[in-house]
């Protein structure tokens, strides 16, 4: 009974390890954002997202475009530049707005992709700077 005991909780935990192995997760999030002369930012985005073993057709960003700073709406304009792979092959995707962020659709609907994928998205930002009188703020919350 014992050995049978061990047994059940032995295939169980490694069936959990298993299960928790295969799941989704993003492996690193890089961000590098310039500040450019005209007060817009430049940004690139490399994003590893591991699949597992679950086939899907890609992922989604959703980028915030509407925020309030100290009781005023504000509104930021993103243009999406490019999205490619690490080695600058482009990936297919769509851009749509929905509940105040810019959410970009990434990956081919005709084609499933399992693993590790890494996702270099280059977009640019209008709006992202708060101006006082006694100093200027980056107000961006990449993540």
């Amino acid at each position: 009974m014992k050995k049978i005991l061990f047994t059940l909780c032995l295939l169980s935990a490694l069936g959990f390890s298993l299960r928790a192995h295969a799941a989704e997760r993003i492996n690193s999030f890089d961000s590098l954002i310039n500040i450019n002369p005209d007060a817009s930012l430049s940004v690139t985005e490399k994003i590893v997202y591991d699949f597992g073993t679950t086939p899907r057709h890609g992922i989604f960003r959703t980028i915030p475009i509407a925020y309030n700073n100290r009781g005023q709406d504000r509104g930021l304009i993103v243009s999406i530049l490019s999205v490619v792979d690490e080695r600058g092959k482009a990936y297919q995707f769509t851009v749509s707005e929905s509940n105040g962020a810019e959410v970009v659709k990434i990956g081919d609907p005709d084609v499933l992709v399992s693993g590790a994928k890494a996702y270099v998205i280059s977009y640019s930002v209008k709006g992202a700077i708060n101006y006082f009188p006694d100093h200027d703020e980056l107000y961006w919350n990449v993540t």
